[in-house]
C-alpha cells in the first residue's frame, strides 16, 4: 500500500525533510489500517491540535453570482463636511486619522496664517471691531456734553456693528472642531495644505454609516433589480464579509454620474471598523437562488499548478486530495461543479496543514514507506 504518512511534529518533519519514526511502528500502524491507495495521514489528535475541521457536503440553495467592483463613500445623510474658517495653512492635531472616532466639540486641526501674504484677516477684522468700539464708546460721553450730533453717535453705531459682522471669533482662533460625534470617514486636504476659508477639509459621519457603490455591467441589469444581498472583501486583506455583517440595505444614497458601460448600485452600511470612505472593493452581488447545488467554504479549497483540490477524509487518520471543478463564488463559498457529492467529508478548516502532511510524504534517498 502506497500512503504519504506524517508523524505527530508535523513541523518538523517538514523542516528536517527526514524520517523520525521507528520502521517497526510505522509497520503496525499501515497494518491496522485498510487498503485506501495514496492516502495522506494525519493522526486524529495531531489534526485536533492543528484545527482542522470537516463538514458534510450537502446540496443546498446558492445565488446566482455578480463579481464586481466597488467604492466605499461616505454617506450623505447624518455626516457634516467640516470647512476651513479662515485662510491659510491646516495643522492636523496629533493621532488625528481617517477611520477614528471624534467626539462633540473636539478640535481635529488648526489653520495658521503665519508666513501668509496679505496677513491674518482675522486679526484685521478683530483690530476694527476694538477700534469701532472705542470711537462709539467716545462720542457716547460726548453726546451726553452736547458736543456731538446723535447723527454722529448713530453712524459710530453703524461701523461697529458692521465690523462686528464681519468678525468671527471662531474664525479669528483658526480652530476646527466637530460638532457632531461621529467617525472621520473623509479627509480632503493634507496636513500643511493651504486652504481656502470656506474649503471643505474633512467629513464626520454620525453611527458609523457609510455608501457602498457598486459598478455593475449594464448586461446584468435585469438581474440587478433583485439583488439585496452579497459580501465584500476587507480592502488591504482576504477577508469577506456578508451584507448581513455590515447591514446592507438598498439605497438611493450619494447618486453620481455612472461609467460608460456600468450602472451603479448603491447600499447604505454599517463600519464595522475595517472600512474606510474612498477604499476600493470586491463585491460579489447575490442574485436569484438556484436549488440543490453543492458549494463549500472557499477556504476549503486548494490550488496547486493551476488545478483546485479539495482534501476528503477517509478516515479517523486518513485523507484524500480530490480534484474538483469550481463555478461561481461569493467570496466566502464556492460553488463545486465536479470532484464531490453528497455525504463526502472535507476539511473546511486547517486544510494547509493536510496540504503539509502531503507533502511531508516525500522521504530521503535509502528510506521507504512502501510495504
Amino acid at each position: 500500500m502506497n500512503r504519504l504518512y506524517i508523524c505527530g511534529n508535523l513541523l518538523s518533519v517538514i523542516m528536517l525533510c527526514s524520517c523520525t519514526h521507528n520502521e517497526s511502528s510505522h509497520s503496525e500502524e499501515v497494518d491496522a489500517h485498510h487498503d485506501h491507495g495514496d492516502e495522506i495521514v494525519l493522526h486524529k489528535k495531531d489534526a485536533e491540535a492543528f484545527g482542522v475541521k470537516t463538514i458534510t457536503v450537502q446540496p443546498g440553495v446558492f445565488s446566482e453570482i455578480i463579481n464586481v467592483t466597488g467604492q466605499i463613500m461616505p454617506s450623505t445623510t447624518g455626516s457634516i463636511t467640516l470647512v476651513a474658517p479662515k485662510s491659510g495653512t491646516i495643522n492636523f492635531r496629533s493621532g488625528i486619522a481617517q477611520g477614528m472616532d471624534v467626539e462633540k466639540s473636539q478640535t481635529i486641526a488648526t489653520i495658521s496664517t503665519t508666513g501668509i501674504s496679505g496677513g491674518d484677516v482675522s486679526a484685521v477684522a478683530k483690530a476694527r471691531v476694538v477700534a469701532a468700539k472705542k470711537e462709539l464708546d467716545r462720542l457716547t460721553e460726548l453726546l451726553a456734553d452736547g458736543i456731538v450730533t446723535r447723527q454722529q453717535v448713530n453712524q459710530a453705531q453703524a461701523e461697529y456693528n458692521q465690523a462686528v459682522a464681519s468678525y468671527s471669533p471662531s474664525a479669528a482662533s483658526g480652530s476646527v472642531s466637530s460638532p457632531i460625534k461621529g467617525v472621520l470617514t473623509e479627509l480632503s486636504v493634507q496636513n500643511g495644505d493651504y486652504v481656502d476659508a470656506g474649503q471643505p477639509i474633512a467629513i464626520v459621519s454620525q453611527n458609523n454609516k457609510l455608501t457602498l457603490k457598486a459598478d455593475i455591467p449594464v448586461r446584468y441589469f435585469n438581474k440587478s433589480k433583485n439583488i439585496t444581498d452579497g459580501n465584500i472583501r476587507i480592502p488591504g486583506s482576504g477577508n469577506w464579509v456578508s451584507f448581513d455583517s455590515i447591514k446592507a440595505a438598498p439605497t438611493a444614497d450619494s447618486p453620481t454620474s455612472a461609467t460608460q458601460g456600468y450602472m451603479p448600485l448603491y447600499f447604505s452600511i454599517t463600519n464595522n471598523g475595517n472600512l474606510m470612505a474612498g477604499s476600493f472593493v470586491e463585491i460579489a452581488l447575490k442574485g436569484a437562488e438556484r436549488e440543490n447545488v453543492i458549494f463549500v467554504p472557499s477556504k476549503a479549497v486548494t490550488e496547486q499548478q493551476g488545478a483546485r483540490f479539495v482534501y476528503v477524509r477517509v478516515d479517523d487518520d486518513g485523507y484524500r486530495k480530490v480534484p474538483v471543478v469550481t463555478g461561481a463564488s461569493d467570496g466566502m463559498s464556492v460553488e463545486i461543479v465536479d470532484g464531490l457529492k453528497s455525504g463526502d467529508e472535507i476539511v473546511c478548516e486547517g486544510a494547509v496543514f493536510i496540504r503539509l502532511a502531503e507533502t511531508s510524504g516525500a522521504v530521503p534517498e535509502g528510506h521507504s514507506h512502501n510495504h
